[in-house]
């Protein structure tokens, strides 16, 4: 977990200025939730406060649990499917049920 305590940066921040901070950060997570909050103080009292939040997801773990998911759902599926076709006896042709002319007088 990262988590610095209050410090001086070693830089000037001018009314309208902005700037870009960077902090090195050893072990990130690979699946969590971040907020981070910064407050600048100038010397004579006044204050601004920004806030940042970032969601950290292993991208190609979750892919590939997706990716077998899916795989094992249509393996599924196609199993069912193979069966439903061979429990009706054996045969997987349907019954005919057109009309057929004869040519026989009734």
């Amino acid at each position: 977990a990262l988590d610095r305590a209050p410090r001086t940066l070693p830089l000037d921040l001018l009314p309208g200025r902005r700037v870009t901070l960077t902090e090195p950060w050893r072990d990130p997570p690979a699946l969590d939730a971040v907020d981070v909050r910064l407050t600048v103080t100038a010397a004579g009292g006044a204050r601004a406060t920004a806030s940042a939040s970032v969601r950290f997801v292993p991208w190609g773990a979750l892919a590939a649990t997706v990716g077998a998911g899916l795989a094992a759902l249509g393996a599924w599926w196609g199993v069912r499917r193979h069966r439903r076709r061979t429990t009706d006896g054996g045969t997987s042709e349907r019954p005919r049920t057109e009309v057929e002319w004869t040519g026989a007088v009734s």
